[in-house]
Formats: C-alpha cells, structure tokens, sequence
C-alpha cells in the first residue's frame, strides 16, 4: 500500500491497469497491476490523500529467498 497526494475522488473502488512493458518476476511475465483505491475510507490518509494497494499473485518463497540479500530487490529497467 502507498499513500499519494490525491484524492482520486471520481475513480472507482477498483481497476485493472493494462501494462504496456510487462513486468517481469519470479520466472513469470505480469502484463497487468489490480488496484485498489481506498478513498471511500477517511481515516486511512489525510484529505486530498488516497491509500492505494496493488494486487498481485506471487510466491512467498520467491520473496522469502530475494529478502535474503537486500541488493536483490534493485530495480532495473529494460528501458
């Protein structure tokens, strides 16, 4: 979950985000992020703000084993 600076007030509860470069991880390809928008809810981030969650099925051990040596968790882009 991340807080960000807006409201998002005209957006539904949920979406689904069509990635144009897929994401890649644990061996597999994600070419879309399920979204959770949870502005129906004012006790979770001050006005204006918004708590968004991404979705996503993974494997813990995947996590588990990458969380073992922090520099695994860099991000690079193919771009």
């Amino acid at each position: 979950m991340v807080c960000v600076n807006r409201s998002f007030s005209n957006e539904p509860h949920a979406m689904v985000l069509f990635l144009e470069q897929p994401l890649n991880f644990e061996g597999k390809e994600k070419d879309r992020l399920d979204i959770e928008i949870f502005n129906f809810d004012k006790t979770l981030a001050p006005s204006g703000k918004t708590v968004i969650k991404v979705n996503f099925d993974s494997n813990y051990d995947y996590w588990k084993e990458l969380s073992a040596s922090p520099e695994n968790y860099e991000f690079t882009s193919s771009n």
